[in-house]
């Protein structure tokens, strides 16, 4: 794919589905969509698109519950030269986005946004009902790399979600790096993540434009009889996913993204796949270091993957020998450059060319990236420092406790202490023993004075736990504890 505009990636599927026609683009558990016919299936969405007005450079946001519908959305608004931006459930209240939307798209099951113009996909936007007039698309792209074409999110786990703009070129240069992991023609992928999601649609996109085909999760009898080669998802979906399973005969490679891939998990894993990726990157600059975890007659082991645009440095810029922890920063060509209306934020995360995404890490003789926290879940505790992440990793160790977050309180008297909501799975005994675990690793004076104990928490997509949700819960329990869910319960351990 040399032409870096969006006529250039929508004239590659055509290309495809003529080239390729019978090779399948889509397998699903119940239906297998060859290239001929998801080509057909987006040219028709294209068509109802222009048919509800939507035209050039309108943005519509995009909510799909499933893979055919979200995928053949984006190309649709991609061949229209409308802009697509992914939805995420706090994209309304907390992100500068909400006014550009010129429309919401979305599956009958995705969630509905009220006073806010919608078009719902149904069975109507099928070729079967549709009408076809066999062009290309329904406009014609400008041919424009420094168009934008997707406004892309960041997490959110901490709080408001910021956007980056994505140009033409920069997706087609994205999507080049992407492709580099699948070949032509030869990868089966299957993704954990939702459909909705950054982390989904660009992978999604590369696959396909590079001549390969998308799985759909379904039974592990089925994953095999789909030739499944490459399976991507978040630490916690491929938990979830695959259980106490293990897959016979192995898959050739997994990788995982979007939070950290605890070591106990990786010799799970290295049951069922041969090779185990663990990719650090970001909505900001895509994938800028890899862990490669392999098991051998040695043992398991782990080498960082040569072209990182990772490097860790001090508060002043300079590099930290191999070893030492500091702060991180990243590079790479295909880096977005500044947050969409937000130069705070901009100036703070991107500087000289590189972008800081508040990371503190480590690199290791062998290339290998650790991910130690973050510059804002270091709390100052009476003066010891604390990570937040390793409170919440001390917490999670404790048989009974299913999911954990921590963050700091400040009590009335101004004093700053650590606290935290649990998630358990077993009983009401487990807080206190939590607790006292952290006591027993940190001292009494920073572990958590107060535990909310609740039945969920918010994740994101990626099923990362939400820390600033976690903290509202928290603080709406403490100050009014008559409204506390009944489900909810909050043990104390002395008042900050």
């Amino acid at each position: 794919m040399t032409d870096a505009t969006l006529a250039g990636i929508w004239t590659r599927l055509e290309q495809l589905a003529a080239t390729q026609p019978d090779a399948p683009a889509v397998i699903a558990p119940d239906v297998q969509l060859s290239f001929e016919k998801f080509f057909r299936l987006c040219r028709s969405y294209a068509a109802r698109l222009k048919s509800e007005g939507i035209k050039p450079g309108d943005v519509v946001c995009l909510a799909a519950g499933d893979t055919i519908a979200g995928v053949s959305s984006v190309f649709a608004l991609g061949g229209i030269g409308a802009v697509y931006v992914p939805f995420s459930t706090d994209f309304l209240q907390k992100s500068t986005m909400s006014s550009r939307i010129t429309a919401f798209l979305r599956t009958p099951e995705a969630p509905s946004v009220p006073g806010r113009r919608e078009l719902v996909i149904d069975n109507s936007w099928s070729p079967l009902f549709a009408r076809d007039d066999g062009t290309k698309a329904s406009y014609a792209p400008a041919a424009d790399p420094d168009q934008v074409t997707w406004f892309l999110p960041s997490s959110g786990t901490t709080g408001r979600t910021k956007h980056v703009e994505i140009t033409q070129d920069l997706l087609h240069r994205r999507l080049q790096m992407i492709a580099e992991d699948y070949g032509f023609a030869q990868t089966r992928l299957l993704q954990l993540f939702h459909p909705s999601t950054r982390a989904f649609m660009i992978r999604a996109v590369a696959a396909l434009t590079s001549g390969n085909s998308l799985v759909e999760p379904g039974p592990l009898d089925f994953i095999a009889r789909a030739g499944v080669n490459l399976v991507c998802g978040s630490p916690q979906q491929v938990r979830l996913w695959i259980g106490d399973a293990r897959i016979a005969p192995r898959l050739s490679k997994l990788q995982v993204s979007g939070a950290k891939l605890p070591e106990v998990l990786v010799a799970r894993l290295l049951d069922s796949f041969d090779v185990v990726e663990d990719v650090y990157g970001s909505n900001e600059t895509i994938k800028s270091h890899v862990n490669v975890y392999r098991r051998s007659d040695k043992g398991i082991g782990v080498s960082g993957k040569p072209g990182s645009g990772v490097r860790i440095v001090t508060a002043e810029g300079a590099p930290c020998p191999s070893g030492t922890a500091g702060y991180v920063r990243v590079r790479t060509d295909c880096m977005a450059q500044a947050y969409v209306d937000d130069p705070a934020a901009s100036s703070a995360h991107f500087r000289d060319g590189w972008f800081y995404p508040g990371d503190l890490g480590v690199i290791g003789d062998t290339g290998v990236l650790t991910i130690v926290g973050r510059e804002s879940d270091v709390v100052n505790v009476e003066g010891a420092k604390i990570l937040l992440n390793d409170m919440e990793e001390c917490l999670a160790s404790v048989p009974g406790v299913d999911a954990a977050s921590c963050f700091e309180h400040a009590g009335r008297d101004g004093r700053v202490r650590i606290a935290a909501c649990l998630c358990l799975t077993g009983g009401e005994e487990v807080a206190a023993a939590a607790r006292q675990t952290c006591v027993n690793t940190f001292g009494v004076v920073a572990a958590p004075y107060a535990i909310l104990v609740v039945p969920s928490l918010e994740r994101t997509a990626d099923g990362v736990i939400r820390r600033g949700a976690a903290r509202d819960l928290f603080d709406r329990s403490v100050s009014n504890p008559a409204r506390m869910a009944a489900t909810s319960r909050l043990y104390t351990f002395g008042e900050p």
